[in-house]
C-alpha cells in the first residue's frame, strides 16, 4: 500500500530532525569545555635571575640573568642596553662585581 503525501511529508521531518536538530542527549562543545578544563600549569620564569649590577650604560641597576644555555646576560629596561658575558674572564669580573639578590 502506497503511502499518502502527508505520511511521506512526516517521515522527511522525521529524518531531517535526527539528522540536523540538536539532541537533547548531546551537550554542546562550550558546555563540555568547561567542564573538562584541565587545571593549569603554576606559572616559573622563563629565565633564572641569579644577582643584580649596575648597568655598563647607564649605570642603572639590573638583574643577571641567565640564558637556557646557562651563560649570564643583562637586559636594561632603563637604555635598553643588552650585555651578554660568554667569555670565562668576563663571566669572572661579573661574579666579583655582582650583588646578590635579597630574599625576603
Amino acid at each position: 500500500m502506497a503511502k499518502s503525501p502527508k505520511e511521506d511529508k512526516d517521515s522527511y521531518g522525521d529524518i531531517f530532525d535526527s539528522t540536523f536538530a540538536p539532541s537533547k542527549k548531546t551537550k554542546r562543545k562550550e558546555e563540555t569545555a568547561v567542564e573538562q578544563k584541565p587545571k593549569s600549569p603554576d606559572p616559573k620564569p622563563s629565565l633564572q635571575t641569579i644577582g643584580m649590577i649596575d648597568c655598563s650604560v647607564c649605570r642603572a641597576e639590573v638583574s643577571v640573568v641567565l640564558t637556557r644555555s646557562d651563560h649570564p646576560f643583562t637586559a636594561c629596561g632603563k637604555c635598553g642596553a643588552r650585555t651578554f658575558y660568554n667569555s670565562q674572564v668576563a663571566i669572572d669580573i661579573l661574579k666579583r662585581n655582582m650583588r646578590e639578590l635579597d630574599h625576603d
